[in-house]
């Protein structure tokens, strides 16, 4: 959420996916409106996604969304023989049983990083998203003065954000920060062996049991 001036708001949640590569695949923007009216990516990257949600919160429906616009920006492509892992957050749009057949289905291996952890072992939380905020506030604070301070629009506001993901999102930042948590290079003793397993594992588990079963009430019948 960004707050543009007093008594003005706009929201826009930003999805960002990077790997240990050091590379970045950006530009799935969700902004707080019933319908699109206009094209307010009409200055962001080829294949940035633009998606309208009452709240600009990600949802069930958003994450499934999110999932098609991942498998198709994958260069190598993803396949049942060309398995990527995806690593996330908790959050309750991420670890439905019908998400994580969907991701299945693409050849998405999906995890999810124990509660309240993100601090530690999320790498955009480590290395990008501090240099972001400052980036960020920095553009926002020069432009506000260039337009003598007139309230700017949510072309604007993607602008912004556009802008600024290039220059904290670079590949030294994101390799520092798959480091940092010790997913890359993996360090197992970076996590404590006491946190259990996560609600998507659990939810895999289940979806599989499922699959079984309808597998056998086929052969049966």
């Amino acid at each position: 959420m960004y707050n543009i001036i007093q008594k003005s708001k706009e929201w826009l949640i930003v999805n960002c996916v990077v790997n240990a590569t050091g590379t970045t695949l950006l530009g799935f923007y969700i902004f707080r409106r019933e319908k699109i009216h206009d094209n307010y990516i009409l200055f962001c990257k080829p294949r940035t996604y633009m998606a309208m949600q009452s709240k600009a919160w990600m949802t069930t429906f958003l994450f499934k969304e999110f999932l098609f616009f991942f498998k198709k920006c994958i260069p190598s492509g993803i396949s049942i023989t060309n398995r990527h892992l995806l690593i996330l957050d908790g959050h309750g749009s991420h670890v439905t049983l019908e998400a994580i057949k969907q991701a299945q289905a693409f050849g998405l291996d999906v995890i999810t990083l124990p509660s309240h952890t993100s601090h530690a072992f999320q790498p955009l939380d480590v290395a990008c998203l501090k240099p972001f905020k400052i980036a960020f506030r920095k553009e926002r604070d020069i432009t506000m003065v260039k337009r003598n301070y007139i309230e700017p629009n949510k072309i604007t506001l993607v602008g912004w954000v556009d802008k600024t993901l290039d220059l904290a999102f670079t590949r030294q930042n994101i390799m520092l920060g798959f480091k940092g948590t010790r997913i890359w290079p993996l360090n197992l003793k970076a996590m404590d062996s006491k946190i259990g397993p996560s609600t998507l594992y659990i939810l895999q588990n289940q979806a599989k049991e499922e699959e079984k079963l309808e597998q056998e009430d086929g052969e049966e019948d």
